[in-house]
């Protein structure tokens, strides 16, 4: 589709450099889709870290180009309080991880945040194994009564 969301045929001689968009995409969504192409290329965060964009059922996801992670965006609402939401959580923790550590960083929740660990990233095998244990119970308090004189 073009930059107003019409759709056009591929062409077998030319490719221009533009974002893959995969799933089950409906031709009323095309418009919506093009303003958030139109916002990611407008912005160099986003630029850099987003190479594709997939649906899948009524959920919409951004692929990156670093680590094996996907962004859960869910609909093409407040697309840019999401994409600041990423942004943020690049730049104040990301930064610091390995980014093949999670399988899905989900900004699709109003004002939060939610993180898959990836299960195949060495480093989480602690964190998931203690995931599955049950807690130790504390033990329960006792009252004892006082003696009367």
């Amino acid at each position: 589709m073009d930059e107003k969301g019409i759709e056009f045929p591929t062409s077998r001689t030319y490719s221009h450099p533009c974002m893959l968009i995969t799933g089950n995409v409906q031709p009323d969504e095309y418009e919506k889709l093009a303003e958030l192409v139109e916002k990611i290329d407008k912005d160099d965060f986003s630029k850099k870290y987003f190479i594709g964009i997939s649906k899948y059922k009524d959920s919409y996801n951004l692929l990156t180009s670093e680590g094996n992670y996907r962004v859960e965006i869910g609909d093409l609402d407040n697309i840019d309080f999401k994409v600041k939401g990423f942004k943020t959580f690049v730049e104040k923790y990301l930064v610091y991880q390995d980014p093949q550590k999670y399988s899905m960083v989900s900004v699709k929740y109003q004002n939060q945040i939610v993180t898959t660990l990836n299960p195949y990233f060495k480093e989480n095998d602690s964190l998931l194994k203690a995931g599955k244990l049950e807690l130790a119970k504390a033990p329960t308090p006792t009252v004892i009564p006082k003696k009367r004189k």
